[in-house]
């Protein structure tokens, strides 16, 4: 069903800059100039996608919903050369499952099947270059460079499937005590766009942040947390 909607987005966001490019390619005959665009633009992002933790502490980890938003900015050299900052918020994780044996009062072995969820939201600074190809007012993009990232929250919960037992023994926002307050990741994108006749830039694409420090240890290992996503924006 998630990825339904993914698919539904990227295509009336398609659709949506698809247009633009047509009304205004119909206006104005000549491409894009360079001061037509160059110099500082300003705007937000928002996306979604999937984000996993990597962490041998964690063998049957699956990928949990990851949403983005916040601050975007870009400042054009020219017409091909940029540099993107921002400031966003992270809300990332993982969903685990396990089970823990236990011996009962009468020396036999007992299994107590659990979830767990990892709950992680950042602030993040990323910090890229931007290599733009321009079609008329239509262009294709692709970036990449570093960025950090500020723990606001690291959470874990832990249900058992035996009620009484998770009364004693589960919890929900624990905080992972471990978890560094400070991480370093690489971004990597690429996407299309379109700009308008005032120059306001409409762009979709596809982002990927790949962690290059330790989050902290989770079950004594050290954990990575990463994400991918399809973002949508607005510069003016």
């Amino acid at each position: 069903m998630k990825t339904k909607i993914n698919i539904a987005s990227v295509a009336l966001l398609i659709m949506i800059l698809t247009n633009i490019n047509s009304s205004y390619a119909q206006e104005q005959k000549e491409q894009i100039k360079s001061n037509d665009i160059e110099g500082f633009h300003l705007g937000g992002r928002f996306g979604l996608g999937e984000s996993t933790i990597n962490c041998d502490g964690l063998p049957n980890a699956v990928p949990k919903l990851a949403i983005i938003g916040g601050i975007a900015s870009n400042y054009q050299f020219n017409k091909y050369l940029g540099i993107n900052v921002g400031l966003l918020l992270s809300s990332l994780g993982a969903k685990n499952q396990g089970q823990d044996t236990k011996t009962n009062v009468f020396g036999a072995e007992v299994n107590y099947r659990y979830k767990e969820r990892f709950d992680l939201l950042y602030a993040e600074v990323p910090l890229t270059g931007q290599l733009t190809f321009w079609i008329n007012n239509f262009f294709i993009k692709g970036y990449t460079g570093p960025g950090m990232n500020f723990k606001l929250l690291a959470s874990q919960t832990k249900q058992y499937d035996d009620s009484d037992y998770n009364n004693q023994n589960g919890y929900m926002g624990k905080d992972i005590f471990d978890a560094n307050n400070i991480t370093y990741s690489m971004i990597y994108g690429f996407g299309i766009g379109a700009a308008d006749k005032q120059n306001r830039i409409f762009f979709l694409d596809f982002r990927s942040n790949r962690s290059l420090t330790s989050l902290g240890k989770i079950n004594n290992a050290n954990a990575f947390s990463n994400y991918y996503c399809i973002s949508a924006g607005y510069l003016f």
